[in-house]
């Protein structure tokens, strides 16, 4: 483990020792006296399975002597929760070794449910009570290894703080600051947060979030895609949320991470869930993300906090450099491509298979600094169960979806572009076929990017040293809006296709979405369409008749 969760190889690192993982020599990080680290230099052998079990054995944690010369900055061999800001660095580096553990942090709005009975939280939206009161408390002496209690400072909060202290007693749960996340901690926080669960799209995150949070927004802002999401009253979540989420943990897997920004109730069901699955990590933030939900905050105002000030004490910073390397070191978005290839390799023939390994281990670079709105890459997987669509085919999506949507959304990353999945029906096609629903959902994401490039949720992305960015322009003289390829029975296969946000491009989307099944004789749904408005014909032999021309 790291850090207090068992016996700890963080600051005890040695770089000539060499695990074996069925008899393959894994590659570990190598150090010096000067440098941070060396990115390890993988082979196509090397699989996702190794790498996590590389990761739990620790060998790409670095040694102390990466993280000396910052005097400033938190020791970077910190092995234990200090009860100071620093345990920050300690956290992360336990959520990158993958181990489990929950943080829950209980503020002064939840030192008072434990006193009172009667009033409101801080903000104004859970009733003081009772039974509200008996519950917290029994969360509050919960002990188990992985629990991490974050508590009012002493100098802030002073009777808060010490009422929790006493109520503690001799508890064996780690204490740490209750705004160890927030405050002069919120934006290093925030960016080392979402740039490791950008650069490892195998980990599912669940979210519980208010019934109120705008997870569009969400996704678009956070670049966060979650694999499900638990909605609790805004206002009083407690009692009704508890009743009916408190065994609602079937779907969190080991290894999976969960996040829950949900006011008291929050923080009771980050320590009791993990009671129930102490092999998935919570992470209870609060209003952490309630400008992404929201689009304001909800009366936290740490938001532009001065990172050098602080009511509760020293803000030394943590290392953020090095834990970004460290997260670059053992980052699973490398192997997605081979992990696809890999899930789906039976249908490859056997003289191309090895061919398609080398390619996917050998060229997939490394990531790039977000391009901001200029580009994003869109899919729609949707899953109909058994529904057939008009032309009798089924909807299989339900099959490969997960996989092929963690394949573009680390093809996305790679390159620096946001990843955009629809993954429900759309009200304004409900008519329709969801093969239409490309249409609307990719004239809505030109309302925020340049370009957008559109790949069917049954395809993949093989060689990511390929950026389809090459055929975007940022000519504002351009009058390129459509870029497209087709195959040998349509002109346009409307199954990749990459399209600027511009007057004519947005007016073939609307005629394409009128145009019915059959329409002049094309059988096709979307791909009937494009081609007939573009060229007046359903392949390739009448292109240059048509309307679009």
């Amino acid at each position: 483990g790291v850090g207090g969760a068992g016996p700890s190889n963080v600051g005890k690192h040695d770089a000539r020792r060499k695990e074996n993982v069925d008899d393959v020599e894994l590659p570990l990080v190598k150090h010096d006296n000067t440098a941070h680290m060396e990115i390890i230099q993988r082979t196509p052998s090397l699989t996702l399975e190794k790498h996590l079990l590389e990761i739990r054995k620790q060998s790409l944690i670095p040694s102390p002597q990466d993280g000396k010369g910052l005097k400033q900055h938190c020791p970077w061999d910190q092995t234990q929760i200090t009860n100071t800001r620093c345990d920050l660095q300690l956290l992360f580096q336990r959520l990158v070794a993958r181990v489990p553990f929950s943080y829950a942090h209980f503020n002064d709005g939840e030192i008072l449910a434990m006193k009172k009975t009667n009033g409101v939280t801080g903000r104004g939206l859970q009733k003081l009570s009772a039974e509200l009161q008996q519950v917290i408390i029994q969360t509050f002496h919960r002990e188990a290894p992985g629990l991490v209690f974050g508590i009012p400072c002493q100098k802030e909060f002073k009777s808060l703080s010490q009422f929790a202290n006493e109520q503690l007693g001799n508890s064996t749960v780690e204490k740490t600051v209750a705004t160890l996340f927030i405050n002069s901690n919120y934006k290093d926080a925030r960016s080392i947060l979402l740039t490791y669960l950008k650069r490892n799209p195998d980990r599912n995150v669940h979210m519980v979030v208010s019934d109120k949070a705008d997870m569009n927004t969400f996704e678009t802002k956070t670049g966060i895609h979650t694999a499900s999401v638990t909605k609790i009253p805004a206002n009083e979540a407690f009692p009704k949320g508890y009743y009916d989420n408190i065994n609602n943990t079937a779907h969190h897997k080991p290894g999976d991470l969960v996040i829950l920004c949900a006011g008291p109730l929050g923080r009771i069901l980050a320590v009791e869930w993990f009671l129930q699955r102490p092999n998935t990590t919570y992470l209870e933030l609060g209003s952490f993300f309630d400008l992404d939900f929201f689009g304001k905050s909800l009366g936290a105002d740490y938001y532009k906090y001065n990172p050098r000030k602080s009511m509760c004490g020293k803000t030394t910073p943590v290392q953020k450099d090095l834990l970004l390397k460290l997260i670059d070191a053992t980052a699973t978005d490398r192997f997605v491509g081979h992990a696809m290839d890999s899930s789906t390799i039976s249908i490859i023939k056997n003289n191309t298979r090895n061919r398609l390994e080398n390619e996917i281990s050998n060229n997939i670079p490394q990531p790039v600094t977000t391009r901001n709105n200029w580009l994003t890459i869109a899919t729609v997987c949707v899953d109909e169960g058994d529904h057939k669509s008009p032309d009798n085919q089924t909807n299989t999506g339900r099959d490969y979806m997960s996989m092929t949507m963690a394949n573009h959304a680390a093809y996305a990353a790679h390159h620096g572009y946001e990843f955009s999945p629809l993954t429900s029906h759309s009200d304004q096609l409900l008519d329709k076929d969801v093969r239409y629903h490309k249409l609307i959902w990719v004239k809505q994401l030109m309302q925020n990017y340049t370009w957008v490039f559109f790949t069917d949720c049954d395809a993949l992305f093989l060689d990511f040293s390929i950026d389809v960015g090459r055929w975007a322009t940022d000519d504002d003289a351009s009058t390129t809006e459509l870029v497209l390829t087709g195959d040998h029975g349509w002109a346009m296969n409307s199954g990749q296709f990459l399209m600027r946000n511009g007057t004519w491009a947005k007016q073939l989307l609307d005629d394409a979405m009128k145009e019915p099944k059959h329409t002049h004789g094309c059988v096709g749904n979307d791909n009937a369409a494009f081609n007939w408005l573009l060229w007046g014909d359903c392949g390739w032999k009448g292109r240059g008749k048509g309307p679009g021309t």
